[in-house]
């Protein structure tokens, strides 16, 4: 027999915990959000403006749902990947603003069902690396906030 055995994190584990939480600024909302817009409205020149030169783009669909099978690499390549996946399904789903890891993100939906859910990492006022889950076994314990009674 095996035993799971808790300990107290340490100081570097709590320090960590801390800077996650403090990884997100008021302003990279309100970034994250002009990128969304401006990904549903087709101006690929402000989604340019606001990638970083070095920005990667990392997509996990799991064994059963589609994805890119490597990281999409630079603003030119990461605005085109984000604008075509936006207006493939802009009829058909509904997105939520979250935070995701400590990150502005959103949970997506297609019929109802989440689809995906992305988290945006912003330095310097410029988005730096998107992550993009569509793998349903991650998906699964992904929960919407308990409904206030």
């Amino acid at each position: 027999m095996s035993y799971a055995v808790f300990h107290r994190p340490t100081s570097r584990a709590r320090r960590s915990l801390r800077q996650a939480q403090l990884r997100s600024r008021p302003g990279d909302r309100q970034l994250v959000d002009e990128v969304l817009v401006a990904l549903a409205l087709g101006d690929m020149e402000t989604v340019l403006a606001r990638l970083a030169p070095d920005v990667v783009c990392v997509t996990d669909g799991g064994a059963n749902r589609y994805a890119a099978r490597r990281p999409v690499v630079g603003p030119a390549r990461v605005a085109r990947f984000l604008t075509n996946l936006t207006h493939k399904y802009i009829d058909e789903m509904t997105a939520e603003n979250a935070t995701v890891n400590g990150e502005p993100g959103i949970i997506a939906r297609l019929k109802g069902e989440i689809d995906f859910v992305a988290a945006f990492e912003v330095d310097a006022g410029l988005v730096r690396t998107v992550r993009i889950i569509r793998n349903p076994d991650k998906l699964r314990l992904v929960t919407s906030p308990p409904a206030l009674q």
